[in-house]
C-alpha cells in the first residue's frame, strides 16, 4: 500500500529547520529550508511548482506558504515567510534545528504541460516571487531546460533591499539561456545579465540587463 495513503492528511509531517536566512533589508521576509525527519515522508512527498503547504507550530497554529523550492532540488523544501501574525512571527524567531509540522502539497500548481516547447515569460514583483522561483529553478535544471524555449524573467521591488534571492538572481544573470530584467532598483543591486534590450519596456521597467 502507498505510504501516503496510509497517513492521515490532517496530521502534519514532521520537519526540521535546516537553514534560516533573512532575505530583505527590512527583515520582514525570511526563508526557511526544511528537511524531512523521516525518510519515508521524503520519498512519498511529490509536488509541482506553484503548490503550497501548511506549516504549523505547536501551540501557535498553522499558515499556508507557497513552496519556493523546485521539485528538481531534492532533499529539502524552501518557504519564504512574510512576518505578519502570530504564526509567521514565530517562524521568524525559530532557530535552525527546530521541529515544525507540514501538511501538503496543496493546490493545483502551474500548468506545466502547457509550457512544453514554448517561449515563457515570467513576471513577478517583491514578495510575489516565491513559487515563481520554484518554476524558474525547475526549468533551469539540466534535465528540464530543453522542455521550454526562450525564458525571460522580469522581476523588481520597491527598493533593492526588498528583492528576494539576490545571490540566485545574480547567478541567473550570468547565464546565456535566460533573460533577466528588472527595475532600476534591481540594477543597482548588481543583477546584470546577458539579455538584450527591451524596447517595449517603459520607464522604470527599463531594459534587460
Amino acid at each position: 500500500m502507498d505510504y501516503r495513503l496510509m497517513k492521515n492528511p490532517y496530521l502534519p509531517i514532521p520537519m526540521v529547520v535546516k537553514k534560516a536566512q533573512v532575505e530583505t533589508s527590512d527583515r520582514m521576509l525570511r526563508t526557511l529550508e526544511l528537511s524531512f525527519i523521516n525518510e519515508k515522508d521524503a520519498k512519498a512527498f511529490h509536488f509541482i511548482p506553484g503548490q503550497f503547504c501548511e506549516l504549523s507550530i505547536f501551540g501557535k497554529g498553522e499558515s499556508p506558504f507557497g513552496i519556493a523550492s523546485s521539485p528538481a532540488e531534492n532533499g529539502s523544501l524552501k518557504f519564504t515567510i512574510n512576518k505578519a501574525g502570530v504564526v509567521t512571527t514565530t517562524l521568524h524567531q525559530i532557530e535552525e534545528g527546530t521541529e515544525v509540522g507540514l501538511r501538503g502539497p496543496l493546490g493545483n500548481g502551474y500548468p506545466m504541460d502547457l509550457f512544453q516547447g514554448k517561449n515563457i515569460l515570467i513576471i513577478g514583483g517583491g514578495f510575489a516571487f516565491t513559487t515563481l522561483r520554484s518554476l524558474i529553478t525547475f526549468f533551469l535544471h539540466p534535465d528540464n531546460r530543453n522542455k521550454v524555449k526562450d525564458m525571460t524573467v522580469i522581476y523588481g521591488a520597491r527598493m533593492p533591499g526588498l528583492l528576494l534571492y539576490k545571490e540566485e538572481l545574480a547567478e541567473w544573470g550570468k547565464r546565456s539561456d535566460i533573460k533577466l530584467s528588472g527595475d532600476r532598483g534591481s540594477r543597482r543591486q548588481g543583477l546584470e545579465g546577458k539579455g538584450r534590450a527591451c524596447p517595449k519596456c517603459p520607464g522604470r521597467s527599463g531594459s534587460l540587463f
